[in-house]
């Protein structure tokens, strides 16, 4: 671990080297003057994404001097008979001119397009399953004429569990074709497969059985043929990034999909570009997808990456990408419990909330039951389900033995902070049992469900089934804990995504190294590299003189390593942490100065 000062002198402490660094005077000549690793600043010149982009210089011979400008959209692209993905030019038509067969009953319609390789075809089937008795299919066949090779068929997940494809020279069988039938069989109808085969000229007929499972009637099994008489295109559309320089009108970096390091759409890491003489990165979100921070009174709680909540002594916060759904949208996760969904306006769900906790709570006795209400203060809101009981049975239903929704008082309010206005929601009794002695409307010891409806605060009763959610429901929030203190904010943050034409950023080539006086302001730059394996440099500044901590954590909030605890004069310092003895991951540093602090992220991959 090595701190290095750009400014100002450093007293030697643990086993921090220190070493000086050249003058930092102003300079117009970049590539005489310019260092690796110097940053080169990127203003966010259009949009409000919650992205980021580093510059870096990697060759200072190569640095041009000129203005560029990165900007994202996406790229339509069709597969050609070569298998290569050749992007759509404007006007160009999205053709797969190939149809599906017009047989009755149980088919499988089927697609071809030009497949990932010459002289290879995709062939994309879906099974269409009729069957009046509801019996299911215990497995297919599909037979190829003479002459057509079944190069590849991958494994696929169908309703009723995987199957696993057999190649038995032209056929290719799927689930269990030689009996006796189950009567619950695999392929429930929807299932959608592909395969590779070899080239053809269309028409190609092939034939196929599905066979019956046997469930109820006799055994009937649907035997056919589907034409295929023609061949498509097979097309996807990509989020990408490109780089353009301003300065010649170039286009320099082009059909970007490398955030940090990694290609967002296999997986892999490639390293981040270098173009010009720099090295630059790119973090930013395409989808707005999850909670970005949770705050309370100004405090960020502590995120765990492997349970995605955010967790701090009273309050334990989450949305439904920690039940199986891949966002908390009210729009994917409100149907699952039998509202309309909700909005997909992004310019909506980019906003941000406040929960700000107001109510008091009293115990009062209802039916011989002891009850823990809100007495006063929070807000009223439809409670619209409940998971351990009926709502016919709530002691607090106007309408008692109907289960219907109804108005409850909660202990808190729900203000949407970019309109400044309190909207409603709607809850979900996931934990509370209010029929029995104990019991409360809201509990606060374990988990309850709130989904957000963004229209002005009204106490009136909200149908969670009708158009007005279906247009304004935007967040589902998990409150896991909520042991409140009256007056308690608690403030969640989304992510805003990148917007297509919007978000722009700029910088100019010449890198510009700080004079060797104040610093403007107190800050923590992205450490650089990033991802890195083991050793990466962060870089900070000071304006006045502080004591300063830079600590370590892991993807648990756990601290796991100290780099700094000492007072130090205002300067610009860059440490080296060395992370030979950690694991991969992902993991944060923070620095304060005890009155303020900022947290980055960074990647260890080894």
């Amino acid at each position: 671990m090595k701190l290095k000062i750009l400014s100002i002198g450093l007293i030697l402490f643990c086993s921090i080297d220190l070493f000086p660094i050249k003058s930092g005077k102003n300079f117009t000549n970049p590539l005489v003057e310019a260092s690796l690793s110097d940053s080169i600043p990127v203003i966010h010149s259009s949009g409000d994404a919650d992205a980021n982009v580093y510059v870096a210089v990697e060759d200072p011979t190569q640095l041009t001097g000129n203005d560029y400008e990165v900007f994202f959209h996406q790229q339509a692209y069709y597969r050609n008979e070569f298998g290569e993905w050749i992007p759509i030019p404007p006007g160009k038509p999205n053709d797969n001119p190939s149809g599906t067969d017009t047989l009755t009953g149980s088919t499988i319609d089927m697609a071809a397009v030009y497949g990932p390789a010459a002289g290879e075809i995709e062939l994309m089937c879906y099974l269409n399953l009729v069957s009046p008795d509801y019996n299911f299919a215990d497995g297919i066949s599909m037979t190829f004429p003479a002459g057509i090779t079944v190069i590849e068929a991958d494994s696929f997940e169908a309703g009723n569990g995987w199957v696993y494809p057999e190649i038995v020279g032209n056929t290719v069988n799927f689930g269990i074709v030689n009996g006796p039938p189950t009567g619950n069989g695999v392929f429930v109808g929807g299932e959608e497969w592909s395969l590779i085969i070899s080239s053809f000229q269309p028409p190609l007929n092939v034939d196929w059985i599905i066979y019956d499972d046997g469930y109820s009637g006799g055994i009937v099994n649907s035997e056919g043929s589907t034409q295929i008489y023609a061949i498509g295109y097979a097309t996807k559309t990509q989020n990408e990034w490109n780089l353009k320089n301003i300065s010649t009108q170039d286009t320099v970096l082009k059909h970007q999909t490398v955030i940090m390091g990694y290609d967002i759409y296999t997986g892999e890491y490639v390293g981040d570009p270098v173009v010009e003489g720099f090295r630059i990165s790119v973090d930013a979100s395409y989808d707005l997808t999850t909670i970005g921070s949770v705050k309370v009174n100004g405090t960020e709680l502590t995120y765990s990456e492997s349970n995605v909540w955010w967790f701090g002594d009273n309050y334990t916060v989450c949305d439904f990408t920690l039940f199986g759904f891949s966002d908390g949208y009210a729009n994917t996760s409100l149907p699952y419990y039998g509202g309309a969904g909700g909005t997909s306006d992004i310019t909506v769900l980019k906003q941000d909330y406040e929960f700000r906790w107001t109510g008091i709570l009293e115990d009062t006795v209802i039916n011989g039951n002891t009850l823990t209400i809100t007495k006063s203060g929070g807000s009223i809101i439809t409670l619209f389900g409940a998971s351990g009981y009926d709502l016919a049975d709530h002691p607090l239903n106007p309408n008692p033995g109907f289960d219907q929704r109804f108005t409850v008082r909660i202990p808190f309010e729900v203000w949407n902070t970019n309109t400044g206005e309190q909207v409603n929601a709607l809850f979900w009794d996931r934990s509370g049992d209010p029929t029995v002695n104990g019991g409360a409307v809201w509990n606060t010891t374990n988990r309850e469900y709130l989904w957000l409806v963004n229209t002005p605060y009204s106490p009136d009763v909200i149908d969670e089934t009708s158009q007005l959610v279906a247009e304004n429901a935007t967040w589902n929030e998990v409150f896991y804990l909520s042991t409140f203190t009256i007056g308690d904010v608690v403030k969640i943050v989304y992510i805003n995504p990148i917007e297509f034409g919007v978000d722009l950023f700029n910088f100019t080539g010449v890198v510009s190294v700080e004079d060797e006086t104040v610093p403007v302001k107190f800050q923590v730059f992205q450490n650089y590299p990033n991802p890195f394996n083991p050793n990466t440099t962060i870089k900070f500044s000071l304006p006045s003189t502080s004591y300063i901590t830079l600590k370590i954590y892991n993807a648990l909030g756990e601290e796991v390593e100290v780099l700094l605890d000492k007072e130090l004069t205002n300067g610009i310092y860059e440490v080296e942490w060395n992370a030979n003895n950690f694991s991969s991951g992902v993991y944060f540093y923070q620095l304060s100065n005890g009155k303020s602090f900022q947290t980055k992220k960074m990647l260890l991959i080894k």
